[in-house]
């Protein structure tokens, strides 16, 4: 549950930044939350024969829009890197990690970058910070 503080505050921006509508939905919410973002961008991905794919492997900010689309981009650089692979299963799995881990991480400072904007981005009727 969040503050009284916190709910005016948040209220008050969806005023602000929001289609009339859709700051009535954020006041009217009855039991509004906040959600922490993290990025969890990992080393590896690769465990002997298991690799982890999509939000398993890397968890991105849900701004970018992307988990569904980095979770196909992991499947078909597992498919296409063990298509090419003929006996070396292994070798094979290294270099869908080495995509996957660029992509992830690639798609990581994306979504900071669109963060930064936001939170930099003037605000209607308010000076930027």
């Amino acid at each position: 549950m969040a503050s009284a503080a916190l709910v005016d505050e948040v209220c008050g921006l969806a005023r602000l930044e929001l289609h009339p509508l859709f700051a009535e939905l954020v006041a009217a919410t009855p039991d509004p939350f906040v959600q922490t973002i993290v990025d969890v961008v990992v080393p590896q991905t690769v465990f002997g024969r298991v690799m982890l794919l999509g939000d398993a492997a890397f968890v991105v900010r849900p701004h970018t829009a992307g988990a569904a689309a980095k979770a196909a981009h992991d499947a078909s650089v597992l498919a296409r890197s063990l298509g090419f692979a003929r006996s070396d299963i292994d070798a094979s799995l290294k270099v869908a990690e080495r995509l996957q881990i660029s992509y992830g991480k690639d798609l990581t400072r994306y979504g900071i970058a669109l963060g930064q904007r936001w939170a930099n981005a003037p605000l209607r009727g308010r000076p930027a910070p």
